[in-house]
């Protein structure tokens, strides 16, 4: 039987930054998203990919 892996969320707070660096990796998870897509404009989105989307999710956390 395979192991059961068991999945543990919390929110992404200041002091889990870490937490969300690692998991979007070097890149920002799908090349410089951040997760910021649904967040700003699109112009600003696709302008600020990769530190400049990373910079603007740190200020909203």
């Amino acid at each position: 039987m395979p192991q059961q892996l068991t999945l543990v969320c919390h929110p992404l707070t200041p002091d889990r930054w870490d937490d969300f660096e690692k998991l979007f990796g070097e890149r920002g998870a799908c090349g410089g998203c951040w997760c910021t897509a649904w967040r700003r404009p699109c112009a600003d989105f696709v302008r600020e990919k990769g530190a400049g989307n990373r910079r603007f999710i740190l200020k909203v956390v």
